[in-house]
């Protein structure tokens, strides 16, 4: 029997989605030289409670709405912007799992997050949980409205013909630490899925899997490769790193337990779901591992 649990629409489309796909792009942007006085009038006329400190099109900085009152309450109407405003802030890029920057807002506790270009660290866009909120629901209006299912009788799936001895397999390195391309790996497992005509519910599932396996091996392992297998029943993803293994593979799989250190925290990770995620969405999960040598996890979806 499989232990798959349907996922509420909005939770999977939380790592089906991008930043890009919620974030606003007309941003009010505060140059560090604005006075505190001026920071008041601009805040109240476009009603909002914080915004972006900019310079040469990069951010430098984040100015709130707390920022504000406290130099109000300290008659510090002349001060500037620049020494005032939080330094280190915290960003997400364009082409983040919109699923990624939900976890940096609970970890984090902000209430926007600037959206910067990985390379030229320019800003792009801002992101507040109402940005997100209102892009989960016109979304799921959408759904409703075309009727997911009429549009998937509408086209023959590819996936229908893979019969006999047919398989696909796709192999990829996931490295240590590099959350530059952290995300990409699960993208190009989703890509290969559209391509055969994959049932959505399937490849919904598999990248959820797939991307969670993908980023507890950049937080944890030293490193290895995750691949994946399309065969004419299922769909198999195998992830096998070396390093540090798990202690206790039953409290892993226990949501909310997590070892990720603080600093990982800070980054948006770590909450302590990624393996209960997996177990959620697979028809069947399989984990080796030991101490101080490797983990390898598989786990599969059914093609019914």
């Amino acid at each position: 029997m499989g232990i798959y649990k349907k996922l509420p629409k909005s939770q999977e489309l939380t790592y089906a989605l991008t930043v890009k796909d919620a974030m606003c792009k007309n941003v009010v942007k505060i140059s560090p030289q604005t006075t505190i006085k001026k920071l008041r009038e601009i805040l109240k006329k476009n009603a909002i409670s914080g915004a972006p400190v900019v310079e040469k099109g990069k951010v430098i900085g984040i100015i709130s709405i707390e920022d504000l009152i406290k130099c109000l309450v300290n008659g510090e109407t002349d001060a500037k912007v620049k020494n005032k405003m939080t330094k280190d802030i915290t960003v997400c890029h364009p082409d983040d799992p919109l699923v990624r920057a939900i976890q940096m807002f609970e970890q984090t506790g902000f209430g926007r997050l600037p959206v910067v270009e990985k390379e030229t660290f320019k800003l792009v866009g801002i992101l507040t949980k109402s940005d997100i909120v209102m892009c989960l629901f016109k979304k799921l209006r959408n759904l409703y409205e075309t009727k997911e299912e009429n549009e998937e009788k509408s086209c023959l799936p590819l996936y229908s013909g893979l019969k006999g001895n047919f398989s696909f397999k796709m192999e990829k390195v996931v490295e240590k630490m590099n959350f530059k391309e952290a995300g990409s790996v699960s993208s190009a497992f989703k890509d290969a899925m559209e391509h055969f005509g994959l049932p959505k519910d399937v490849v919904r599932r598999v990248s959820i899997s797939a991307y969670e396996a993908e980023m507890n091996m950049v937080i944890y392992s030293e490193g290895g490769t995750m691949t994946l297998l399309i065969e004419p029943h299922k769909v198999r993803i195998n992830a096998e790193d070396s390093g540090p293994g798990i202690d206790d593979v039953n409290k892993a799989l226990t949501p909310g337990f997590s070892t990720a250190p603080d600093w990982i925290r800070e980054l948006g990770f770590g909450a302590g779901m990624g393996l209960p995620n997996i177990q959620h969405n697979s028809d069947r999960l399989k984990i080796r591992t030991k101490k101080g040598k490797f983990t390898k996890l598989s786990f599969e979806v059914e093609l019914k």
